[in-house]
């Protein structure tokens, strides 16, 4: 297993997160790169396809 996929950084079970779980974790997702050992991560797919500002806030359309 990779390193980027340990340390806590996922929520346990079948649930959706909140919207606070969300917020922090979606800055981490658009910058991880997925590969074979690791499927989650949305760099490439995802990191051009939402605005934040420098603090992580979403912004707007």
């Amino acid at each position: 297993e990779e390193d980027s996929c340990k340390g806590g950084q996922c929520l346990k079970g079948l649930r959706r997160p909140t919207v606070q779980e969300f917020e922090r974790f979606l800055p981490w997702f658009l910058q991880d790169r997925p590969n074979l050992h690791c499927a989650k991560g949305g760099l490439g797919a995802y990191d051009t396809a939402v605005n934040m500002d420098a603090n992580g806030t979403i912004l707007g359309e």
